[in-house]
């Protein structure tokens, strides 16, 4: 196969398929989809800045499809002045609208919050381990907090439920649901920081950033530290990693205060 006529570009199918495919099972799942698209995005993008430009796009991308991107040289969800009305595409559109009034109406209106802290808490477990297995220091009280974390959100989720099905069942109460709806605001603004951002709550992450493309991004440096080799380099990679760990540490034990205090006045 070939883009924009040219060989340079040219994929055995057999090769590429092996290449992404490590365990040989004779299918990509998502872990390895990830994993080859990050050598090539490391590839075509020499000057490390976390986005493709134009120059580092060419030949992958044809000057129509590049256009009817709306010149998102940095990828599709990114606007550029060419990114007019006349790029919509209505049928999408509406699908869109649709969603997310769905969405709000059933924020707007529910009693009970419809959230869930268990499956992110283990998520966050599982990010812990994969980067402890990539040889990542010093993560066992970051590990202690998100197993503390777990606990509690387990509790919270089965409170929300008993508080949901109550007042589906009408009897309900009013200040046991906003008790549990404010707990879990709370916590969102801490957990979705923590989970998607690499500089936190009141700073901006570059667009692009390399980091967020992981879960707990502030970690992200701690799985490159295990390679660093011993000198000043290493040392200030080590001082921003416990920074970092401390952060998220102190993150996960706030959250889990939240819903122990929520919890205990119920």
């Amino acid at each position: 196969m070939e883009t924009d006529g040219s060989a340079a570009f040219a994929v055995d199918n057999a090769a590429a398929l092996k290449a992404l495919d490590p365990d040989d099972d004779g299918t990509i799942d998502l872990k390895e989809a990830d994993a080859g698209a990050l050598k090539v995005f490391k590839e075509i993008n020499p000057d490390n800045d976390g986005t493709l430009d134009a120059k580092e796009l060419e030949g992958r991308l044809t000057e129509a499809e590049l256009k009817a991107t709306a010149l998102a040289t940095r990828g599709w969800w990114h606007h550029s002045i060419e990114c007019t009305i006349d790029k919509l595409d209505w049928k999408y559109m509406d699908e869109h609208v649709r969603v997310y009034a769905a969405y709000l109406w059933e924020l707007c209106t529910a009693p009970v919050l419809p959230f869930t802290y268990g499956p992110v808490a283990e998520q966050i477990l599982k990010r812990i381990q994969e980067l402890e297995k990539a040889g990542a220091p010093f993560l066992e009280p970051v590990f202690e907090k998100a197993k503390t974390f777990r606990e509690k959100a387990e509790r919270l989720d089965r409170a929300t439920a008993d508080e949901a099905a109550a007042f589906a069942a009408g009897k309900g109460s009013e200040e046991r649901a906003k008790l549990l709806n404010r707990a879990m605001k709370r916590v969102s603004r801490i957990v979705v920081p923590l989970m998607s951002s690499a500089i936190g709550k009141y700073g901006h992450d570059p667009y692009g950033y390399t980091p967020q493309t992981t879960m707990i991004p502030a970690l992200y440096d701690l799985a490159q530290l295990s390679k660093a080799k011993e000198g000043e380099e290493r040392w200030m990679l080590e001082t921003k990693a416990a920074r970092d760990r401390n952060r998220v540490a102190d993150m996960l034990a706030d959250a889990a205060d939240i819903i122990e205090d929520s919890l205990s006045r119920l």
